[in-house]
């Protein structure tokens, strides 16, 4: 027997689970795919690996299912990681990822979506997906 609940949030949950999951995972895959293909690039294949990838889910009111997540891809980038790297040559690198990134028309990219501290050796992505778009 399959019941509908109508108070609650359950329905409303699933529907987003069943629905937006999946298009949020492949449309990160293909961000990550891309950021993997400028890093090839810049730095060779198999020079760097995946880091720290973080959602943050955002909704306009308490109980409701989310319209948003922030999203954060990280990079272990050990070439990336000079103390003595010029702010050219990281602004470069910087674009040459973002420039991969602009190809992209799932998300909408801004000034500081893509960030390398080279203290770190890490390339950040950082970007927000609107859940209703995906």
């Amino acid at each position: 027997m399959n019941n509908t609940f109508p108070q609650g949030n359950f329905e409303s949950w699933t529907f987003f689970a069943l629905t937006y999951f999946p298009k949020m995972k492949a449309t990160i895959d293909l961000i990550d795919t891309t950021v993997s293909a400028a890093l090839s690039a810049l730095v060779g294949e198999g020079e760097y690996e995946g880091d720290v990838a973080n959602l943050d889910f955002r909704s306009r009111s308490n109980n409701q299912v989310p319209e948003q997540v922030k999203v954060l891809l990280s990079y272990n980038v050990p070439s990336f990681g000079l103390s003595y790297a010029s702010e050219e040559a990281v602004e470069h690198d910087e674009s040459v990822i973002l420039s991969y990134l602009l190809q992209l028309d799932k998300v909408k990219w801004e000034a500081g979506s893509v960030v390398i501290d080279t203290k770190k050796g890490i390339a950040s992505i950082q970007f927000d997906l609107s859940l209703s778009g995906v």
